[in-house]
């Protein structure tokens, strides 16, 4: 209310995904990202990440029954 009195306007959506096209081709957004979880749910987390289309770079067991 007090950002109209002051003149500003606001218009709210849904959100929605930017393709930004490269070469005539498409690409998405992505973003990189780190977890660390107890090794009894890495598989879950997996999966969970497969049905985003998330792509494993790495992972490494720490020794004290978690994974990064």
């Amino acid at each position: 209310e007090n950002m109209r009195r002051e003149g500003y306007e606001l218009a709210v959506s849904r959100p929605e995904v930017i393709v930004l096209e490269i070469d005539g081709e498409p690409c998405e957004p992505y973003e990189q990202l780190t977890v660390d979880v107890e090794e009894q749910h890495q598989g879950a987390i997996m999966e969970k990440l497969g049905e985003r289309r998330g792509e494993l770079l790495d992972m490494q067991p720490d020794g004290k029954g978690r994974v990064r």
